[in-house]
Formats: C-alpha cells, sequence, structure tokens
C-alpha cells in the first residue's frame, strides 16, 4: 500500500463506476487525476509523486 490507498487502486476505482474526468502531468513527474460518478456532486482526485499517492474529496 502506499499512503492508504491500495496498489491496484486505478482499478478499484474503475469497478466502482467512477470515470477519469480529467488530467495533469506536471515536469517533476507527478499526475493529478480527477474522478466523478455520474456528473455527482461528490468529485475525488489522485495526486501521483515519487513519494507516493495521495487521495483529495471535494463535495460540492
Amino acid at each position: 500500500m502506499t499512503n492508504g490507498l491500495p496498489f491496484n487502486y486505478k482499478l478499484l476505482i474503475i469497478l466502482k463506476g467512477w470515470k477519469e474526468v480529467e488530467s495533469e502531468k506536471f515536469e517533476d513527474g507527478g499526475t493529478v487525476r480527477i474522478y466523478t460518478k455520474n456528473d455527482a456532486e461528490i468529485t475525488f482526485a489522485t495526486i501521483e509523486s515519487s513519494m507516493g499517492i495521495m487521495l483529495a474529496r471535494s463535495i460540492k
């Protein structure tokens, strides 16, 4: 596990019905991916970097 997320977290996200709506790569190699479920008011993002993976959640 990395920062509390299982290694295959992307598969778990897809199986739970979430879809990636936006992604951005940064010069340092990090990536931010934003997910939503059926255009719900709840979205979340994964922040992937060399230091690990973090999860951020937003509720509109």
